[in-house]
């Protein structure tokens, strides 16, 4: 929950409408915060595995995964929640994902998320700041991703507004 919160102040500091929902959040709350999101009436929604399942948000293009789990199930929900058919556009998606160095546990779930990933021949993926990551990283992701001292720029995300299958944007960032 701490995350989350972080996650939402920082959204709140760049002027991003954003709300944060959890578990204790009113179930009218959530319903309001996810019609919002698909009026684009709120930028963003920060929330824990309350949207795990039974929710329908077609309009969603970026996920910021910021949990330690490694169910590969989970894992398929959470960014198939992106990549669902929108109701205009492409079936693109941008998904953050996590590389967690600080605890052996979430790392070892860390590079499970990141298989499934490689096994997806039409995500591209990115690795951001590659020196921070460990060498078992980097070579899992060597020939498959680009190395990114920054996230990727403007043209990039313009890019996925041109007619094409769906894809996801994954890009693996390194938490200490």
């Amino acid at each position: 929950l701490k995350l989350n919160h972080k996650l939402y102040k920082s959204l709140i500091d760049e002027k991003i409408n954003a709300v944060e929902l959890r578990g204790a959040t009113d179930k009218l709350i959530r319903q309001d915060a996810r019609h919002d999101l698909d009026k684009n009436k709120l930028e963003a929604i920060v929330a824990t595995t309350i949207f795990d399942e039974g929710v329908d948000i077609p309009n969603l293009r970026q996920l910021i995964l910021a949990y330690g789990g490694r169910s590969l199930i989970k894992t398929d929900q959470r960014v198939g929640r992106g990549l669902r058919r929108k109701t205009s556009g492409l079936n693109t998606a941008v998904i953050v994902d996590f590389i967690h160095y600080g605890n052996k546990h979430l790392h070892t779930h860390s590079l499970v998320r990141l298989k499934r990933y490689l096994e997806e021949e039409n995500y591209d993926l990115f690795l951001v700041h590659p020196a921070q990551h460990s060498a078992t990283v980097r070579r899992m992701l060597k020939d498959r991703a680009q190395l990114l001292e920054e996230l990727p720029g403007i043209e990039y995300y313009k890019r996925l507004s041109l007619p094409t299958a769906s894809q996801a944007v994954v890009t693996a960032a390194a938490v200490a």
